[in-house]
């Protein structure tokens, strides 16, 4: 007849292999989800950086819209002559009448608001749109 203990006795083998197979889901658990870290901190870094290139084509874009708009108004003679004689005599408002129907297209324009004409000093020379209109 067995004994108690015989009953009790512990299967060392199937613990050192549990313990064996605990130990390997834990080691691929990690290198798992360091290899998920890596792979959604570069899809992070990718998507900023495709961000970061449309924003600077978007601002490369918007700086040469600017330049073509003063290109526009320094190579036009009768502008430059109206604005001369504006700031020579800033109250004529038939000078400021002209003036003004040279800036409205820009007016049409849904990225400027408004238009501040100033001369070298800083002096506001015109003013034409929605804040502080005249």
């Amino acid at each position: 007849m067995k004994s108690k203990s015989d009953y009790y006795q512990i299967p060392w083998l199937l613990i050192v292999a549990f313990c064996l197979l605990m130990v390997i889901i834990l080691v691929s658990g990690y290198f798992f989800y360091a290899d998920q870290m890596k792979q959604v901190k570069r899809e992070k870094y990718d998507d900023l950086s495709a961000i970061a290139d449309l924003k600077v084509d978007q601002l490369a874009r918007w700086r040469s819209e600017r330049l073509q708009d003063a290109e526009y108004f320094r190579d036009n003679l009768e502008f430059v002559k109206s604005v001369q004689r504006i700031a020579g005599h800033p109250v004529s408002t038939r000078e400021r009448q002209i003036l003004i129907q040279w800036l409205a297209p820009l007016l049409k324009n849904p990225e400027y608001y408004f238009i501040v004409l100033l001369d070298a000093k800083g002096t506001e020379l015109v003013r034409e749109g929605a804040p502080g209109d005249t």
